[in-house]
């Protein structure tokens, strides 16, 4: 046979795709090797479903690592702006200087975005604090023109044309701080960033956990804020 297990497990390791899809295609293929089984078009042995799935790598434990992502990984990424292989680095600064989850991020459509007064709306979060207006830094607002006026269908959309999803970013955002050489970040860490950046800076407690969608400060200065930036 020319398409063996081996053959399948290369495809496999070298596809640029999440997890998730990686199992919905294992899973495809599978389902048409049983079918060319029952019909006696190959080997009886389901090769696909013997297929592992590469790990994705998650770093240090949190408690182990940097959450932060420093002034000079910062300095990085702006370099970088619109040069990566995706052009998802403006996202990644939109996040570092907003706080945002990604999933409340995704959410934000162009009606959500107030462009002459400086600041967006997040309609939808996983907390009834998180539902809040949130200013747009000078420093990113071309970032979120660019988005606004493109020509793109969706607001964060991906160079497929299609919208991004959590799983899809997440994927991205790995590859991104891998193949730039940058230390090992998750997303959430993007939260932290904003947290300690914002805690240099803003003095008022209340506007920070506004800010950052806390119902209490305690939660931003015990667990986001880390004065090493």
């Amino acid at each position: 046979d020319t398409i063996n297990g081996l053959f399948l497990q290369n495809m496999i390791n070298k596809a640029d795709l999440t997890k998730g899809s990686l199992r919905n295609l294992k899973s495809f293929w599978a389902n048409i090797w049983d079918f060319a089984m029952l019909n006696d078009l190959c080997s009886k042995k389901n090769y696909p479903k013997l297929l592992k799935l590469p790990t994705i790598e998650r770093g240090n434990k949190t408690s182990l690592r940097e959450r932060i992502i420093s002034n000079k990984e910062l300095e990085i990424l702006w370099n970088n702006l619109y040069k990566d292989k995706r052009k998802i680095v403006d996202i990644v600064l939109i996040l570092c200087y907003t706080g945002l989850r990604i999933s409340e991020l995704l959410k934000v459509n162009r009606k959500n975005i107030y462009l002459k007064d400086y600041y967006f709306e997040i309609e939808a979060s996983k907390r009834k604090a998180g539902i809040r207006k949130v200013p747009i830094a000078d420093k990113i607002l071309e970032l979120f023109k660019n988005r606004y006026f493109s020509k793109d269908k969706h607001l964060w959309q991906r160079l497929d044309g299609l919208e991004y999803d959590y799983d899809s970013f997440d994927n991205h955002f790995r590859i991104l701080f891998r193949d730039m050489g940058l230390s090992y970040h998750s997303l959430h860490d993007t939260r932290h960033t904003f947290a300690s950046l914002l805690s240099d800076t803003v003095a008022d407690k209340d506007a920070i956990i506004k800010m950052i969608g806390h119902s209490s400060y305690k939660t931003t200065s015990e667990v986001y804020v880390h004065k090493n930036l």
